[in-house]
C-alpha cells in the first residue's frame, strides 16, 4: 500500500471500512520507520498543501512519529534529525493561521525540544530575531507563533526540567538575551491595546500578551532575577491593566473573551508568585493595590466552567495572602472571613449545571477529576476552595470554624432540604474537617473532634446512601471512602451492604465509587489484621464478579469499568486458593477475549492496563494453586492474544505480552518449543528492541531463559545474538541498566566454564568496561561494580583475574582498584539494593582472602568495610542466617551460592556471625604493617571490619 493513498483512505472513513482499517494498520506499522518523517513533511508541503483534512491527518501521523522516534533517535539511526526539526519548525510557522494544525505541530515541537533544546544551536537567537522582525512589522500573527514557541521551549527546559541548579548558567544567558526585548515588546503591546479596535487587532495582541506573561512566569519560576526586581513598577503597571480589563474590552466573539480570561489567569498567577517570593518591604505597597483588584475580579466571575482556571487562580491568590507571614493580618476581620466563606467557598462547592451534565454525559471524566484530583486545587474550584479553608484556619481557626458551623446549619435548615443542599453540606463539612489527606490513605488528620464527625456521618451521610438522587449517593460514598481511617465497626456495618448493592447501580459514577470504596476498605488493616475479614464477604465475591463480567461484555462500558476491575483484582488477591482458582477460570476466559478486542482499538489506557494486570494475577493464582491443567488452558489462551499483538504490531501492548511470556516461562520446569520460538524471534528482531517500553520485558524473557537453559550460552549462535543486544543496550543511558542485568544473569546462571571462556565472559566484561570509559553514569558504575563482585564469587578470584587479564595484560589490578574498589567505596547505601551490597561483600572478601601480601589491601579493605556497613543498613533484619538469606533472595535463582562467604579460604561461614573473619582481618592488618606503609587507612579499615562484625 502507498503512503499517500493510505492517508487519503483514513481521511475518508465513510468508505469501505475494511479498507479504512487496513490503511490505519499500515500507517501504524510505519511509525518506527526513520524515513517516514521526511516523507510526511513532503506530503504536507506539496501534495496536500490545499487539502486541509489530509494535512491534518498527515500532521497527526507526523506528531505520532516524532513521539515514537525522537526520544531514541540516535539508537534508531535517525541521522537527518536537524533537517527534519527545521522543516517541522518552518511548517509550524506556515500553518500558524490554522489553529488545529498549528497545535499538532506544536505538540511535535514540544517532544523535539525536550531532547534537543540544549543542543539546538542558535534556537533562542533565531526566535528573538523573528520576534523583533514581526513586532516591527506589526505582524502579530507571526509574533504570537514565535512567542508560543519560546513559551513551550523555556517551560519545557526551565520549569518542567530537572536539576535546575545545573541550568543556572544557561538560564542567566537566556535572561541576558531576552529580558530587555521581552519588556520592550510588552510595553509596545500595552501601548497598542487601548487603541480603537479598528487600529489594533486586540485578540491577537492579547494572545501575544498572554504568552509573554507565561514566559515571565517561567523565567521567574525558581527565583526572581534582578532584572525583574529592578523593573517591578513597569511590570506591575501592565499586570494592573490586564486585571482591570472586563469582557467589554474584547469583541463579542467567545474565543476573544477566552483570550482575555487566559491573560488574566496568567497575570493573577504572576502576582501570586510575587507575593510568595518577594520580600514584604519590596512588594507591600503592590499587595494593597492588587488584592482589591483580584478580589473584585473574583466576585465578578460567574459559575461557568470556562472561568474555572481564572477563579482557581484568584482563590489561590487569596490563599497565599492567608498563609503569608506578612499579609495574613489583612484578612483578620470577622466580616472579611464571613464574606470569603459566603462569597467564595460555598459557591465554589455548590453543584452547577455543568457538573450535572458531566456527571450524566461524561462519567469517566467526572470520576477522574472528582476522585483522582480531589486534593489537587489546580483542577477544580472545589479543591481550591477546600485548600483556602485550610489556609484560613492556620491563623484564624476558631473564627473560621464558627462561621463554617453557622453556614453549615443554614444550608441544612433550608426548607425544603434539597438534594443539592445536602450535597453542598457533605462537601462543605469535608472541606472544613480535613487537615491532611493522601489519596491512597484517605484523610490522615481532621480539624473537628471525632464525636462531631460521627454525628454528621450518622445523621447525614449514611442516610444519603439510600437517596434517589445519584449525585447525592455518590457524594455520600466518596465521603465514606475518604474518611475510612476514622470509621468505626458500626459505620462499616451500616454502609457495607449498601456499597455491595450499589455495584449494580445503573449510574456508572455510583457503581464506580462503590467499587473504589470497597477496594480501599478491603485493604484496611488494624494491628496487622484486615478490618473486614475475607470470610465475612466470601458470599459476595461471585456476585461481584458477575457484575464485573456483565459490564465487560459491553464494549461501550469499557472506558468506565476501571474501578470495578480494580475491585475484582483486589478480591482475586485476597480470595483463598480454591475460590481464587474457581474465579480465575472465568476471569481469564473473559479477559483473554477482551485482549483480542482492545488490541484492535487500544484507546483506554487505564482499562487496558488493568486488564493485563488482572491476567497476570490470574496466572499467579493458578500457579500458586498447583493446577497444571488450568495453567495449560490459560497458556494457550494467552499465547493466542500474544500472537495477535506481535503479528499485528500492536506496539501499545507488546510490553505486556512479553511480561506474560517471562511470567509463564518462569512457571515452566523447562523451555518448551513454544518459548524457544519466542526467544528466536526476540533475539532476531531489531524493531522490538527499538521500542523502549518493550526492553524491560524482553530482557526479562532472556534472563528467565538463561536460568532455565544455562547451557544454551555455550552455543555461539545464541551468545552472539544476546551479545549484540547487550552491546546496543549499554550504549544508551536510558537502557544501560538492562544490559548490565543481562550480563549479571549470564554470570550468575551460565556454566562456569562458559563464563570464564575468553570468547564469552571476557568479551562481555570488556564491552562493559568500554562503556565505563565513555562517560558512564554513576548508576551504571554502581551496578557494574556490584556485578563484577558477583563474578568474583561465581568463578573464583583467580578466574576473575584471568578474565580481566584477557582484556589486557596488567588490566586486573587497575580494574579492581580504580573501578571495583573506587566505586564501591564511595557509594551511599541507597545506591544499591540489599542483594547488590551482598554481592559486594562476597566479592571483595574473596578478593581480599586471595590477594597476595598487602598490595591490594589498601584498596580492598576500606571498600569491604564500606560495603559491610551499607549491607547492614539495607538488610531487612539485623541478624540473618544463611538459610534466611536464601529464602529472602529474589527470583534470580542464585540460591545460597553468594550467601556462604569464604572469608578464610575453604571454610564456609555465616558472615553475620563473624566466624573466621578475625583471622583474615588480623592477617591483613599484619600484612599491611609488615609492608612498612605509612598509609594507615587500610589498617583502620581492617580494624573497623572487626568492630562492625563484632556488634
Amino acid at each position: 500500500m502507498e503512503l499517500k493513498s493510505a492517508i487519503l483512505r483514513v481521511c475518508n472513513p465513510q468508505g469501505n471500512m475494511k479498507e479504512f482499517k487496513a490503511a490505519e494498520k499500515y500507517l501504524s506499522s510505519l511509525l518506527s520507520n526513520t524515513e517516514l518523517g521526511q516523507a510526511l513533511i513532503g506530503l504536507i508541503t506539496s501534495d496536500f498543501a490545499n487539502d486541509e483534512a489530509a494535512t491534518l491527518s498527515t500532521s497527526l501521523l507526523l506528531k505520532n512519529w516524532v513521539n515514537r522516534v525522537w526520544p531514541d533517535k540516535e539508537e534508531r539511526g535517525l541521522y537527518n534529525d536537524e533537517q527534519i526539526r527545521l522543516q517541522i519548525l518552518q511548517v509550524y510557522f506556515e500553518k500558524s493561521g490554522h489553529p488545529v494544525i498549528s497545535n499538532v505541530f506544536m505538540a511535535a515541537l514540544r517532544t523535539i525540544l525536550t531532547t534537543d533544546y540544549p543542543v539546538w544551536q542558535g534556537f533562542i537567537d533565531n526566535c528573538i530575531s523573528m520576534l523583533n522582525s514581526a513586532m516591527q512589522r506589526s505582524a502579530l500573527h507571526e509574533a504570537a507563533a514565535v512567542l508560543r514557541l519560546i513559551h513551550v521551549a523555556t517551560k519545557t527546559r526551565f520549569r518542567d526540567g530537572e536539576d535546575i541548579d545545573q541550568l543556572v548558567p544557561e538560564l542567566r544567558a537566556l535572561l541576558d538575551q531576552f529580558c530587555q526585548p521581552m519588556m520592550a515588546h510588552m510595553q509596545a503591546l500595552f501601548t497598542a491595546l487601548p487603541q480603537p479596535p479598528n487600529e489594533v487587532d486586540r485578540p491577537l495582541a492579547m494572545r501575544c500578551v498572554m504568552y509573554l506573561l507565561k514566559i515571565w512566569s517561567t523565567l521567574n519560576w525558581h527565583t526572581v532575577p534582578e532584572f525583574f526586581e529592578d523593573n517591578l513598577p513597569t511590570f506591575t503597571q501592565m499586570f494592573a491593566f490586564i486585571l482591570e480589563a472586563r469582557n467589554d474590552f474584547m469583541s463579542a466573539a467567545p474565543e476573544d473573551k477566552t483570550m482575555l480570561v487566559k491573560a488574566q489567569t496568567a497575570t493573577v498567577r504572576n502576582v501570586r508568585f510575587c507575593v510568595t517570593h518577594i520580600d514584604e518591604g519590596d512588594f507591600k505597597d503592590y499587595v494593597s493595590k492588587f488584592t482589591p483588584l483580584i478580589w473584585t475580579l473574583l466576585q465578578s466571575l460567574s459559575a461557568a466552567a470556562t472561568l474555572d482556571s481564572l477563579a482557581i487562580a484568584c482563590i489561590q491568590y487569596v490563599q497565599s495572602i492567608a498563609t503569608s507571614p506578612y499579609y495574613f493580618h489583612t484578612l483578620r476581620e470577622p466580616e472579611t472571613l464571613r464574606t470569603i466563606v459566603k462569597s467564595v467557598v460555598l459557591p465554589s462547592l455548590a453543584v452547577r449545571d455543568e457538573d450535572v451534565d458531566e456527571f450524566e454525559m461524561n462519567p469517566r471524566q467526572f470520576v477522574q477529576l472528582d476522585l483522582d484530583h480531589f486534593s489537587d486545587a489546580e483542577y477544580s474550584r472545589a479543591g481550591a476552595a477546600s485548600e483556602l479553608v485550610s489556609a484560613l484556619c492556620i491563623h484564624f481557626e476558631q473564627p473560621v470554624l464558627a462561621v463554617a458551623v453557622e453556614k453549615l446549619d443554614s444550608v441544612l435548615q433550608t426548607t425544603p432540604v434539597t438534594e443539592a443542599s445536602r450535597i453542598l453540606a457533605i462537601k462543605f463539612f469535608s472541606s472544613i474537617s480535613i487537615v491532611g489527606f493522601i489519596l491512597k490513605r484517605g484523610v490522615t488528620s481532621i480539624r473537628c473532634d471525632e464525636p462531631t464527625l460521627y454525628g454528621f456521618l450518622e445523621q447525614h451521610v449514611v442516610p444519603a446512601l439510600t437517596a434517589q438522587d445519584p449525585m447525592l449517593v455518590a457524594a455520600a460514598i466518596k465521603f465514606i471512602a475518604f474518611f475510612r481511617p476514622y470509621l468505626q465497626p458500626r459505620h462499616i456495618t451500616a454502609c457495607i451492604t449498601q456499597l455491595w448493592e450499589k455495584l449494580e447501580a445503573d449510574c456508572y459514577v455510583v457503581s464506580a465509587y462503590s467499587a473504589y470504596t470497597l477496594d480501599y476498605l478491603l485493604r484496611m488493616q488494624k494491628d496487622g489484621q484486615p478490618v473486614i475479614p475475607f470470610e465475612s464477604i466470601s458470599g459476595r465475591v461471585m456476585s461481584a464478579f458477575t457484575v464485573v463480567f456483565s459490564r465487560l461484555t459491553r464494549e461501550d462500558e469499557w472506558g468506565t469499568c476501571s474501578q470495578l476491575l480494580k475491585l475484582a483484582i483486589r478480591l482475586l488477591v485476597q480470595a483463598p486458593a480454591p475460590l481464587a482458582l474457581a474465579v480465575s477460570k472465568d476471569v481469564y476466559a473473559t479477559l483473554s477475549g477482551i485482549v483480542l478486542r482492545i488490541a484492535k482499538d487500544p484507546s483506554v489506557p487505564m482499562f487496558n492496563h488493568l486488564v493485563f494486570e488482572a491476567l497476570a494475577l490470574v496466572i499467579a493464582r493458578i500457579v500458586a494453586a498447583d493446577a497444571p491443567e488450568a495453567f495449560d488452558q490459560l497458556e494457550a489462551s494467552v499465547f493466542e492474544s500474544i500472537n495477535y499483538i506481535v503479528t499485528e504490531n500492536v506496539v501499545e501492548f507488546q510490553s505486556y505480552a512479553f511480561q506474560f511470556i517471562a511470567q509463564m516461562l518462569t512457571c515452566r520446569p523447562a523451555v518448551t518449543e513454544r518459548y524457544q520460538a519466542v526467544l528466536a524471534a526476540i533475539t532476531a528482531s531489531e524493531s522490538l528492541w527499538l521500542e523502549r517500553g518493550n526492553i524491560p520485558a524482553l530482557a526479562k524473557v532472556i534472563q528467565v531463559y538463561v536460568r532455565k537453559e544455562p547451557a544454551a550460552f555455550a552455543s555461539e549462535e545464541i551468545f552472539a545474538k544476546v551479545f549484540e543486544i547487550v552491546k546496543k543496550l549499554v550504549l544508551s543511558v536510558k537502557t544501560e541498566f538492562y544490559g548490565i542485568e543481562l550480563v549479571q544473569t549470564f554470570v550468575a546462571a551460565a556454566p562456569v566454564e562458559v563464563v570464564v571462556s575468553p570468547d564469552r565472559g571476557t568479551r562481555l566484561v570488556k564491552l562493559l568496561f568500554q562503556r565505563a570509559q565513555k562517560k558512564a553514569t554513576p548508576v551504571y558504575m554502581a551496578n557494574f561494580s556490584a556485578m563484577l563482585c558477583l563474578a568474583v564469587h561465581r568463578v573464583g578470584p583467580g578466574a576473575f583475574v584471568g578474565i580481566l587479564e584477557g582484556i589486557q595484560q596488567g588490566f586486573s589490578a587497575m580494574a579492581i582498584t580504580n573501578v571495583v574498589c573506587a566505586n564501591i567505596g564511595k557509594l551511599a547505601a541507597t545506591n544499591l539494593d540489599q542483594y547488590q551490597w551482598k554481592y559486594a561483600v562476597v566479592g571483595l572478601s574473596e578478593l581480599a582472602a586471595s590477594a597476595p601480601g598487602a598490595q591490594l589491601h589498601h584498596f580492598l579493605l576500606p571498600a569491604l568495610s564500606h560495603a559491610l556497613v551499607n549491607y547492614r543498613k539495607t538488610a531487612s533484619t539485623s541478624r540473618v542466617t544463611q538459610r534466611d538469606m536464601t529464602v529472602k533472595d529474589p527470583e534470580d535463582g542464585f540460591q545460597a551460592a553468594y550467601v556462604a562467604l569464604s572469608f578464610a579460604g575453604p571454610q564456609v561461614v555465616d558472615f553475620m556471625d563473624g566466624v573466621g573473619v578475625e583471622t583474615l582481618v588480623q592477617g591483613a592488618v599484619e600484612a599491611v604493617r609488615a609492608s612498612g606503609s605509612a598509609d594507615q587507612s587500610a589498617v583502620a579499615a581492617a580494624q573497623s571490619i572487626v568492630e562492625t562484625l563484632a556488634h
